[in-house]
């Protein structure tokens, strides 16, 4: 598996809490846990519910971003005062374009995508697929192929940072 590589926009990034003790990689899609005081995890972490179009709903509703650094669990690949983060921050590309794996499927441009169905009852947390409905999508192939292809080139468009308010998520 390649890892996911950010190729251009107006990148927008902030810095989210993260799970002490799930590691995350540079370049995973990531999901904030709403029962874990909204830290962020990656794809894989997230509860299988019934279906991959379910799950892939209920990751895309919390969907955050793309992570831009590597945390093993316990410790930051990079200092965190790189980003003026502080312990337990982890930086999160809120949008931009990347080219990330996929199974081998043409596309063309603003066709949905979700997170892949790892082998088990998992999401991959660095790989993409086709997906039917908005709802389940986390972004759009940015660039057509016409031919056969094992990564995608999609912008990213995260559910959770739309939500500017309390009234936005429903809670009081």
């Amino acid at each position: 598996m390649a890892i996911a590589k950010y190729l251009h926009s107006n990148t927008k990034k902030r810095p989210y809490l993260l799970k002490t003790g799930v590691a995350v990689v540079k370049g995973d899609l990531l999901y904030a846990d709403f029962a874990d005081d909204n830290r962020v995890k990656p794809a894989g972490s997230l509860a299988w519910n019934s279906s991959l179009l379910q799950t892939q709903t209920d990751f895309a509703l919390r969907f955050v971003g793309v992570a831009d650094q590597d945390y093993t669990g316990t410790t930051f690949s990079t200092a965190p005062s790189e980003y003026g983060l502080q312990t337990g921050e982890i930086m999160v590309c809120e949008d931009g374009v990347f080219e990330m794996d996929c199974a081998s499927a043409t596309f063309r441009s603003g066709t949905l995508l979700g997170p892949a169905k790892q082998s088990g009852s998992l999401l991959e947390p660095q790989k993409v697929v086709q997906t039917g409905t908005e709802v389940s999508s986390i972004g759009r192939v940015y660039q057509a192929q016409l031919t056969a292809n094992t990564r995608v080139k999609f912008s990213i468009h995260p559910n959770m940072a739309q939500i500017t308010s309390a009234a936005d998520t429903g809670s009081s």
